[in-house]
């Protein structure tokens, strides 16, 4: 957990057991689903298979790959948007994030 370190250990655990569930998830996908998160969003049984195969529910699948695509947008605005990228390096040293949207 980056830049927390003043974080109470009962949310530091639960974030280290969610991505404990995030690795068994990525375990279960195969290189193809891997590489594109969009096969799994086309495909009910592939998610059932990845939630079977990793011990999880299929909404916690479903979940983790909400998390991903947001992830993968702010990734893809901070590498093309200098603009994002100065506010969002101001809010990771405390400053105020301005009217921002991910979606």
């Amino acid at each position: 957990m980056l830049g927390a370190v003043d974080m109470p250990k009962e949310m530091m655990h639960q974030g280290e057991e969610k991505m404990k569930k995030f690795e068994s998830m990525i375990n279960s996908m195969t290189l193809a689903e891997r590489k594109d998160a969009y096969l799994l969003r086309k495909s009910a049984t592939r998610i059932a298979r990845i939630a079977k195969g990793s011990g999880t529910k299929e909404n916690e699948v479903r979940e983790f790959l909400s998390q991903f695509e947001k992830m993968e947008k702010m990734i893809n605005m901070y590498k093309h948007n200098r603009g994002f990228r100065s506010q969002l390096e101001k809010m990771m040293k405390g400053g105020k994030l301005g009217n921002m949207k991910l979606s």
